[in-house]
C-alpha cells in the first residue's frame, strides 16, 4: 500500500524498496532457524532480479503511469536510460550469480541450472528490450523475470545438494 501511495512517486526509490522487501524474505527466514548466512547470497540474487524486474514492469506501466502523474525512472528518464540501466543491472547479476559457482560456493548442477534459468533468460530480456523496445515486450520480460528468480531459487536448492 505504501507503496503505490509514495514510494512509485520516486523513481527507483519504490523499486528498490520492492526489491529489499522481497529479499528481507529471505533474511527473515534465515532468523527464524538462527542461521542467516546461508541465505545472504539468495536474498542478493533476488534482490537484483526483483530490482531489474520491477524496472521492466515500470516500462510495460508507462501509460498508465504517466496518465495518474506517477514519476517512475522511465517516466522521469526516458526509455533508453531505463534499458541502459537494465543491462547494466543484467550484466552486473550474470557476474554475480556465477561467482559463488567459481568461487566452489555452489557445485556444477547450480552452474548449469544457474545458466539455464537465469542467464539464458536474462540475456534474453535484455536483447529484448535492446532490440525491441516496447510495452509488450516489457511485459514478457517481467513474465520471464518471474522465471528467473524461480530458477535461481532452483539453481540455489540443487546447487547445495
Amino acid at each position: 500500500i505504501g507503496y503505490n501511495i509514495k514510494l512509485k512517486k520516486f523513481p527507483l526509490i519504490g523499486n528498490i524498496v520492492v526489491a529489499i522487501v522481497l529479499a528481507l524474505s529471505f533474511i527473515y527466514a534465515g532468523l527464524a532457524f538462527s542461521n542467516v548466512s546461508p541465505l545472504i547470497l539468495p536474498a542478493a540474487l533476488a534482490f537484483g532480479l526483483t530490482l531489474i524486474r520491477e524496472l521492466v514492469k515500470d516500462m510495460a506501466d508507462i501509460i498508465g503511469d504517466k496518465s495518474v502523474g506517477l514519476k517512475t525512472f522511465p517516466i522521469i528518464f526516458g526509455e533508453k536510460k531505463t534499458i541502459i540501466l537494465c543491462v547494466v543491472l543484467s550484466v552486473l547479476l550474470g557476474i554475480g550469480a556465477f561467482i559463488p559457482f567459481i568461487t566452489g560456493h555452489y557445485n556444477i548442477c547450480y552452474g548449469i541450472s544457474l545458466i539455464l534459468t537465469v542467464e539464458i533468460p536474462l540475456g534474453v530480456v535484455v536483447i529484448s528490450v535492446i532490440n525491441k523496445p516496447s510495452i509488450e515486450t516489457a511485459k514478457r520480460s517481467a513474465h520471464l523475470l518471474k522465471f528467473c528468480t524461480i530458477g535461481g531459487l532452483f539453481s540455489i536448492y540443487i546447487g547445495t545438494i
